[in-house]
């Protein structure tokens, strides 16, 4: 919805991210962990994949500035990288990976998308940022609950889906508050633009009737 209403910069990455979430939500049922190890199976492909169009289009929601883009994106993409290919070592070699380590790479992309997001709350206040960063900020705060709770790791594929959608109506706030902040600044921009050509044809007005006077009084006194 927010991709197709008006296009903002970053939508259809993410539209592309949630997608892929809802698509892993819709079929838990195909890929429940069985033990406490990791599969390797082609739903996380979904997964790394989802979570590699997440970090971009909130790369480019949040307008990270082109300085720290590489960074942003280092910090996003290389977590889930990392978890690509813990997936496809396990699936090649059959190797017993706790799940709890697989779920480390997992929240480091939301950490670092929570980060970002709080940065961008400072620089735009009002526009909803602070909840995007609590959204994403919320996924990591929940392993960590779950690892020191020491439950079973499964819960929080459960859980984390109420921060997805707390994020979803963010955006879809935050981007009209957004928007209607570059309304009023443009129709401010229109207006002090309109005030200063009154101004300047007031004052062509001025110079005209003086110039018109000058010129009877030239011709009076020939």
């Amino acid at each position: 919805a927010l991709w197709q209403r008006d296009g903002a910069r970053g939508m259809a990455w993410f539209a592309a991210g949630m997608g892929a979430m809802a698509l892993m939500a819709a079929t838990n049922v195909l890929h429940q962990p069985i033990d406490a190890f990791i599969r390797a199976t082609p739903w996380q492909a979904v997964l790394v994949v989802g979570l590699m169009a997440l970090a971009l289009g909130v790369i480019d929601y949040l307008h990270v500035a082109a300085a720290r883009r590489r960074l942003a994106l280092a910090a996003t993409l290389l977590p889930t990288v990392a978890f690509g290919l813990l997936i496809l070592y396990v699936g090649i070699t059959g190797a017993k990976v706790p799940r709890s380590l697989g779920q480390l790479p997992v929240a480091l992309p939301f950490l670092s998308m929570g980060v970002l997001a709080a940065w961008a709350s400072r620089r735009e206040p009002g526009a909803g940022q602070g909840r995007v960063a609590a959204s994403f900020l919320a996924i990591p705060a929940l392993a960590v609950g779950i690892a020191i709770a020491r439950t079973d790791g499964v819960s929080l594929r459960i859980f984390a889906f109420a921060p997805f959608l707390v994020l979803g109506l963010t955006l879809l706030t935050g981007s009209l508050v957004r928007r209607r902040r570059a309304l009023e600044g443009e129709v401010a921009r229109r207006s002090a633009a309109e005030a200063e050509l009154t101004r300047m044809n007031a004052s062509l007005e001025e110079q005209v009737a003086e110039r018109t006077a000058d010129l009877h009084n030239l011709v009076a006194g020939l």
